[in-house]
C-alpha cells in the first residue's frame, strides 16, 4: 500500500499570508506611523516675574485643536512633534467718552507653536499603553492694535516669544486596531519674552519677562499607520 503526502496549494499559501497579514495589523507594536489630534480642557498654571506672583486655572471648551505626527523608531521609542496657530481679529471696540472724547479701536492678532517630543511606551504590545515623553519648543505670537481717538491716532505692536519644555505621562488606550483615545497629565515651564513698540515712544518698550509653571490634562485621538 503507497501512502502519498499532501502537497501545500497556493491557496493554502495565500491563507496563511493573509493570517500572518491580520494578526500583525491587530499588534499595535507593528505600527509604524501615528497621527493625533488632541485637546486641553482643564489646566492649572502659575505665573510670576518681577511684579507679579499669580495663580489660576482655566476649564475650557473644546477650541483650538493641537495637531501632531510620529514615526516609531524602536519598539519602545516614538519622535514626533506637535503643533498649532491661530488667528484672531476684533473689527471694532468703543471705548466710553472721556475728557478727550470717545475711542475706538481694532486689532489683529495670531500665532502659533512647535513642540518635538520623545515619547517611550514599555509596554507597545498592549491595548492599553501608558506612556511617558518630554518635549520642548517654542511659541510666537504676535499683536497689532489700533486706537483712534478725537485727539490722536495711536497704532501698537507687540511680539511674544514663550520657549517652552515640560513632560507628561499618560495612556494611549486602543478602541480599534488603528485608533486609539489618548489622556495624559503634563507639567510644562515657560519663558515669555515681549517686546512693545509705538510710533508715539522713540524706543521699544520691553515688559519684564513672565515665568509662567502650568499643568494641564489633554485628551485626544491616535491613528497609527
Amino acid at each position: 500500500m503507497t501512502g502519498s503526502a499532501a502537497v501545500p496549494t497556493e491557496s493554502t499559501s495565500l491563507d496563511e499570508e493573509s493570517a500572518v497579514h491580520a494578526e500583525s495589523s491587530q499588534d499595535p507594536s507593528t505600527h509604524r506611523w501615528r497621527l493625533h489630534a488632541e485637546i486641553t480642557p482643564v489646566s492649572f498654571r502659575r505665573t510670576t516675574s518681577e511684579f507679579t506672583n499669580s495663580r489660576g486655572w482655566s476649564l475650557k471648551a473644546p477650541g483650538a485643536v493641537t495637531l501632531g505626527f510620529g514615526r516609531t523608531l524602536a519598539r519602545y521609542l516614538i519622535v514626533g512633534v506637535r503643533l498649532r496657530g491661530w488667528l484672531d481679529r476684533n473689527a471694532s471696540e468703543t471705548s466710553p467718552a472721556g475728557p478727550l472724547g470717545g475711542s475706538s479701536g481694532r486689532w489683529t492678532g495670531g500665532g502659533g507653536w512647535l513642540a518635538p517630543y520623545v515619547e517611550v511606551r514599555p509596554m507597545p504590545e498592549r491595548r492599553v499603553q501608558p506612556f511617558g515623553l518630554v518635549e520642548g519648543g517654542v511659541a510666537v505670537s504676535g499683536w497689532r492694535r489700533r486706537s483712534s481717538g478725537s485727539v490722536n491716532i495711536q497704532p501698537h505692536r507687540s511680539l511674544n516669544v514663550e520657549p517652552r519644555v515640560g513632560g507628561r505621562v499618560g495612556l494611549h488606550a486602543f478602541v480599534r486596531p488603528r485608533l486609539s483615545v489618548d489622556a495624559d497629565l503634563g507639567l510644562q515651564r515657560r519663558w515669555t519674552y515681549r517686546w512693545q513698540a509705538s510710533p508715539a515712544v522713540s524706543v521699544t518698550a520691553d515688559d519684564p519677562q513672565p515665568v509662567q509653571l502650568q499643568l494641564a490634562a489633554t485628551l485626544g485621538l491616535s491613528g497609527w499607520l
